[in-house]
């Protein structure tokens, strides 16, 4: 089972073709998201990766809270790996995608926090996200 954000990157990377993403790594931003997005229609979006092994519980720093908060006017995303209990393989995991200004309440209510898409990760429509990812926060 995956269960690395940098599993989760790739596998992005490998199905979202009409998206270039680049992973950040930066020690001096705290907060800052783990990729940017560059999308067909010439937009930039920050992408938060997190992977949710066991549990319902999303972990998001006090950083990132305050970042997604802060940006919630802007295309910011967060993108969650969901291993339901008893889930060995990916293609059975879920997908789910929060805006920016869903950071507080998805530390509180984690999974269960309403999501902007929710799909099982085979039946994710990865031209439709790309799409998804380019709209504005007030879509």
């Amino acid at each position: 089972m995956a269960q690395k954000e940098s599993t989760l990157y790739r596998a992005l990377r490998d199905r979202l073709t009409s998206v270039s993403l680049m992973r950040v790594e930066t020690r001096v931003a705290l907060g800052m998201p783990d990729c940017l997005a560059a999308l067909p229609c010439g937009r930039w979006v920050t992408l938060e990766l997190k992977v949710v092994a066991s549990g319902r519980k999303i972990r998001l720093s006090p950083h990132q809270i305050a970042f997604h908060i802060r940006h919630a006017h802007m295309p910011s995303w967060i993108v969650v790996q969901y291993w339901p209990p008893g889930t060995a393989r990916s293609p059975d995991s879920i997908l789910l995608l929060y805006r920016a200004a869903q950071a507080q309440s998805l530390t509180e209510t984690g999974v269960d926090t309403p999501a902007v898409l929710r799909e099982r990760w085979r039946d994710v429509d990865w031209p439709a996200m790309a799409e998804l990812l380019a709209a504005a926060p007030t879509d």
